[in-house]
């Protein structure tokens, strides 16, 4: 089956199941419907007058008449046109489109009649530049928007409006090889987004910085074009993950990498990110596009592989009626096929594609093509057929090539023409007068000559002309570029100081805890002085008591001896000295609790008479202290030392004192 075909009707048959003209005209909305809805809601929509004025003929001017006086009252204009933008933005360029585009031009032209003021408003001019870029194509649309390029120059406020006229003064400048223009256009349209707010600035600049980088790949310029995708990657993200911009500064990434360093799977990886942004975003048309892109770049590493990529994108092309695209797809077939010198691509074992299938399919496309277009494909068709050598049909295809450059140099060349004819027509009414006067042919050769030396000396004027216009251009441009990388620097010096002073406090903030912290452990010196002093006092009053009880004791032995040993045993039964012990023992914790947590951990079985012996030590009490203390011997108080430091399992070495005062330091730590 031919391949093409089985496109064309394939074709057909998806353009047919699409539906039936825009906009369905049994789905009016009603005015009080529309009305209740908010400003937003209405961009999706079509206003019920602008939608009646098309869908009835009969009554079309007074509906289009109601629709313009929506534009007198307060906002009217901006919200009207607003909504206007949405609509052409969301209106696909089909064949059952073209009736309601053609009546959005009337709608157009009907405002700037009505309104005319409204005629020099940048939104107005961003609207009509759109349409007239979508339905009669880019030439007549800058041709408009040059009408309005004082407007650069303006003191106009700096909102997305005036950004868009840059972009589109900018795209206009690149379609007739001005690229020192393009490029001071772009640089007019980021010092707008100085004045947006976050994230819209970022959003802006990325797009920017994304157009900067497509312009130096037309330029073959691929360093800068990978510069400028990178800053246009790292202006995109992290805020916007899912935009058209980063995904197109993905693909120029990719090929900039591919044509600087020849690293095709790197590439691929950035065309992968690409398409996974589209697909999230639904953007198919983008998506198969990148298609061709993967196929550009295995072109050489895997032909076969290129060839599935493009065939995909070619089919969706042609699915979807995307005309623009058609020529692109086939014109990367034959480079697949000559770059690999192939006899054929193969799709599947029962499709394949020839070369000659190729050339037939360019050269029916190539009437319907524009100037840039028409000449790739001819240059491709001559090269196909100098390989066969036909005569006949290379010096068709070359005169046809030869007409083509030849427009293009006048359309790039426009005003030099101008020029050049204003001179012409100065020279003949010169030649005219000379025949008048014509006395001998030798005179008939001066006045050439001397005709000839005049256009020559014209003609170097004009083109040092241009030459400085240009250099003027260049100089713009790079003092644009230089003073936006001042602005950069001095953004980042603002945040260097920022960071110094943020550092400064901290410093600050850290000095200031620190100084708390040795007030407080100043605080626990002082309360643990405290409480050695009330430990103290409480020993000197058990003293006392005791030389009391023995006073008591001795006086009682005077006495009789029933009387005095029923005293004596009262006494000792009297639980005064143990209170006192363990009144000691809780003043031991509350000074050191972290000692006393210490000492159970080591050994949880010890007693409270283990306890008391600890905090009379870690109290520097000597033995003989202990002694009269407890009211015991000096021997006792050795045997019950050398018991505790077996339970704390101590070495022989280490003395329980420094054990006790190790763990205190610990416990201020």
């Amino acid at each position: 089956m031919n391949l093409r075909c089985f496109i064309v009707i394939l074709g057909f048959i998806l353009g047919f199941w699409k539906g039936f003209a825009f906009p369905e005209c049994n789905a009016v909305l009603s005015i009080q419907a529309f009305e209740k809805l908010d400003s937003r809601e209405k961009l999706n929509k079509i206003h019920p007058y602008l939608h009646q004025a098309f869908c009835n003929a009969d009554r079309k001017e007074q509906y289009l008449k109601l629709y313009l006086d929506t534009f007198a009252v307060s906002e009217g204009a901006f919200q009207r046109l607003n909504e206007l933008k949405y609509l052409l933005h969301n209106l696909e360029l089909e064949d059952n489109a073209l009736p309601f585009l053609d009546f959005f031009g009337v709608v157009l032209d009907e405002v700037g009649k009505r309104y005319p003021n409204v005629k020099n408003d940048l939104i107005f001019i961003n609207l009509k530049f759109s349409y007239y870029n979508r339905r009669f194509g880019n030439a007549k649309a800058c041709s408009y928007l040059y009408n309005y390029s004082g407007l650069a120059n303006s003191d106009a406020p700096k909102t997305t409006d005036l950004f868009k006229y840059f972009i589109a003064l900018s795209k206009c400048a690149e379609s007739s090889d001005d690229y020192n223009a393009s490029v001071y256009y772009l640089i007019q349209a980021l010092e707008v987004t100085k004045n947006f707010d976050y994230p819209v600035n970022r959003l802006k600049s990325g797009h920017v910085f994304k157009f900067l980088s497509n312009l130096y790949y037309e330029l073959e310029d691929y360093k800068n074009t990978e510069k400028y995708a990178d800053s246009a990657i790292n202006t995109f993200l992290p805020e916007f993950k899912l935009k058209n911009g980063l995904a197109v500064a993905f693909e120029n990434k990719a090929l900039a990498l591919h044509q600087l360093t020849g690293d095709t799977k790197q590439a691929l990886t950035y065309l992968d990110n690409a398409q996974e942004i589209y697909k999230k975003i639904e953007n198919s048309a983008r998506y198969h596009y990148v298609d061709r892109l993967k196929a550009e770049v295995l072109l050489i590493d895997d032909p076969d592989l290129a060839t599935q990529y493009l065939f995909t994108y070619i089919n969706f092309s042609y699915a979807n009626k995307s005309r623009i695209h058609y020529a692109k797809g086939w014109l990367l077939a034959h480079r697949i096929i000559k770059e690999n010198q192939l006899e054929h691509l193969e799709l599947s074992p029962d499709i394949k594609v020839t070369s000659r299938q190729i050339i037939d399919t360019l050269t029916a496309l190539l009437p319907n093509e524009k100037l840039k277009m028409q000449l790739e494909i001819s240059s491709a068709i001559i090269e196909y057929y100098s390989l066969f050598k036909n005569t006949d049909s290379l010096i068709k295809y070359n005169e046809l090539q030869n007409k083509l450059e030849a427009a293009r140099n006048k359309l790039t060349t426009e005003q030099r023409q101008t020029n050049l004819n204003l001179y012409l027509t100065n020279h003949h009414k010169e030649q005219e007068l000379a025949s008048l006067n014509l006395l001998n042919q030798k005179q008939s050769y001066q006045n050439k000559l001397l005709s000839g030396l005049i256009c020559l000396v014209v003609g170097s004027l004009i083109f040092y002309y241009f030459y400085k216009r240009k250099q003027r251009q260049i100089i713009l441009a790079r003092l644009q570029l230089k003073e936006s990388e001042h602005e950069k620097l001095r953004t980042q010096q603002k945040l260097k100081e920022e960071l110094i002073l943020r550092k400064e406090q901290n410093e600050k903030l850290l000095k200031l805890a620190y100084d708390n912290e040795v007030k407080r452990k100043q605080l626990l010196q002082l309360q643990l002085k405290e409480k050695q002093n009330e430990v103290e006092a409480a020993q000197l009053e058990k003293q006392s008591n005791i030389n009391l009880l023995n006073e008591v004791f001795i006086a009682l032995k005077d006495d009789s001896v029933n009387n005095a040993s029923h005293l004596i045993r009262k006494l000792r039964r009297n639980d005064v000295i143990t209170r006192h012990n363990d009144s000691l023992k809780e003043i031991f914790k509350s000074i050191s609790p972290v000692l006393m947590e210490s000492l159970e951990r080591i050994n949880p079985d010890l007693t409270d008479q283990d306890i008391l012996y600890c905090a009379l030590i870690r109290q520097n009490y000597s033995t003989q202290q202990i002694a009269d203390f407890l009211n015991i011997s000096p021997k006792s108080v050795n045997q019950h030392k050398y018991r505790l430091k077996k339970k704390l399992e101590l070495d022989r070495n280490i003395s329980i004192s420094s054990f006790l005062k190790d763990l205190s330091l610990k416990e201020i730590e």
